[in-house]
């Protein structure tokens, strides 16, 4: 989970237009969710059982359409991991723990869930909740 973590934390980065994954422009202020200490980031990490990888990945992208719409939520990017087979990184960024909250008690959050007892390794996604060093 760790290396994982380090590959994707920079993603934050990446998704409010930095050039690459790991170095933002030279005039890049931190990002406004860097800058907002009421958001919640969530890095969730998943590993599939191999027969399953691509029925998670196509309720994935279906999950993070209806994430999006979600008032609270900010970012909702999953990416596959090509490090590791059979693997999805998910990151998540929540305007604060009460939208966070309400995201993971969702009809579409808890029936992701439901469909990861059974296809993914562990029965769930490992979730870890991630503050800025910004």
């Amino acid at each position: 989970m760790l290396r994982s973590f380090y590959k994707y934390a920079a993603l934050g980065l990446a998704a409010v237009g930095a050039t690459s994954a790991f170095m933002a422009p030279v005039s890049a202020k931190p990002s406004v969710i860097a800058d907002n200490p009421a958001y919640v980031t969530v890095i969730a990490t998943m590993h599939t059982q191999p027969q399953y990888y691509n029925t998670v990945g196509t309720e994935l992208k279906a999950l993070a359409q209806q994430v999006r719409s979600e008032k609270g939520n900010v970012v909702f990017m999953p990416y596959s991991n090509p490090d590791e087979s059979n693997s999805y990184v998910v990151y998540e960024v929540y305007r604060n723990e009460a939208a966070f909250q309400t995201h993971i008690t969702s009809d579409h959050t808890r029936s992701f869930n439901k469909l990861l007892e059974t296809q993914a390794l562990g029965g769930k996604s490992d979730v870890a909740k991630v503050k800025t060093i910004f």
